[in-house]
C-alpha cells in the first residue's frame, strides 16, 4: 500500500471508532451516561418526595415539609353537606 491507501485506511478507522463511541446525536458517551445519572436521580427523588407527601398526609410523618401544602388543602375541604 502507497502514503495516500494508509492515509485513507486511517481516516476509515478513526471515523468507525468516533461512530461507536458517539450516540445517535453525535454526543459522546460520557454525556449521554451523564444525562442518564441525572435523570435517575431525579426520578428517586420524585418518588421519594411523594412517599413522604403521603406519609405526612396520613399522619405517619411529622417531617412538616408539605405542612402549608397539606394546610391549605384542609382549609379547602367543605365542613358540612346540606341536602
Amino acid at each position: 500500500m502507497n502514503e495516500k491507501e494508509n492515509k485513507q485506511v486511517k481516516e476509515e478507522i478513526t471515523e468507525k471508532d468516533t461512530a461507536t463511541y458517539e450516540g445517535s446525536n453525535g454526543e459522546s458517551k460520557g454525556k449521554s451516561l451523564t444525562k442518564l445519572y441525572i435523570g435517575s436521580i431525579l426520578i428517586v427523588a420524585i418518588i421519594i418526595l411523594g412517599i413522604l407527601y403521603f406519609l405526612e398526609k396520613e399522619g405517619r410523618s411529622s417531617t412538616s415539609i408539605f405542612s402549608d401544602m397539606i394546610s391549605a388543602q384542609q382549609d379547602k375541604e367543605a365542613v358540612a353537606v346540606v341536602n
